[in-house]
């Protein structure tokens, strides 16, 4: 029975044993598959992450690219805007592109502009300060009486004797001789000023500044008659005609610089 019983037990053990090395090897093919497992699964989430990464950056892209493109309409469309409210300004000089080509009438053109310009407006200018001087001349002369009566009134004051005054009935003091200088300057008021206004004054020569006056307004209506036509076939016509030629000539002698620098 012993016997029996230790081969039991050794047959026992045997598959004991037998048994422990299998279970051993499942549990570590078990081990590594699920170690295998979840590394597969840490892989696959890194690439949902990255996945994920970059579709947010995308659209970031995305959005960050629609944004500009809608500024950059945005300006695009008020530059347009702009560029439809701005209207070109017709040129200054633009008669003398409306002309026709003929040379003679393009120098017509230029040369009575010019004129216009420089001729005309500064005999204007030159006028209107003459003018002006003539009337502040003629007004202070108008008053050099008023000084007379007023040194009756002092020599009056003085004993009415404008050789022997007194002051007070006193023949000497300096109250006297107060009076006497007051008296003195009054009486030579008048004489200065009519020395001042008409005898110093500069000659004027209101001959040559009418006949000036009426060649420039001669030619300054013959250039607006030219400005204002429309035909483009006649305006040539126009600059190139015999009267405004002959006005532009009537010009060169009227010459009244001299006449305004002087007063």
């Amino acid at each position: 029975e012993n016997s029996n019983l230790e081969q039991i037990n050794a047959v026992l053990n045997r598959e004991v044993r037998a048994a422990e090395p299998s279970g051993n090897k499942n549990n570590k093919k078990n081990g590594l598959r699920k170690k295998n497992r979840s590394q597969k699964k840490k892989k696959n989430n890194k690439k949902l992450n990255r996945k994920a990464r970059k579709n947010r950056n995308g659209k970031n892209k995305k959005g960050k690219n629609n944004r500009n493109k809608k500024k950059k309409e945005k300006k695009r469309s008020k530059k347009n805007k702009n560029k439809k409210g701005i209207r070109k300004s017709p040129r200054q000089d633009s008669t003398a592109a409306e002309v026709c080509n003929d040379a003679a009438c393009v120098n017509n053109v230029v040369l009575y502009m010019t004129q216009l310009k420089d001729k005309v407006k500064n005999f204007q200018t030159q006028k209107g300060r003459i003018e002006k001087f003539v009337k502040i001349t003629s007004n202070k002369l108008s008053k050099k009486d008023l000084f007379t009566d007023v040194n009756l009134k002092v020599v009056s004051a003085g004993g009415g004797n404008a050789t022997n005054l007194n002051c007070g009935g006193q023949t000497e003091g300096e109250g006297l001789d107060e009076l006497m200088k007051t008296s003195e300057g009054l009486a030579n008021c008048s004489e200065n000023i009519e020395a001042a206004c008409m005898t110093a004054k500069p000659e004027i020569n209101q001959t040559l500044i009418d006949e000036c006056n009426i060649k420039m307004e001669a030619f300054s209506a013959a250039v607006k008659a030219c400005t204002a036509v429309e035909d483009d076939a006649k305006k040539c016509e126009c600059w190139n005609a015999a009267d405004i030629k002959m006005a532009s000539d009537n010009l060169k002698t009227c010459d009244i610089s001299k006449i305004s620098k002087g007063v």
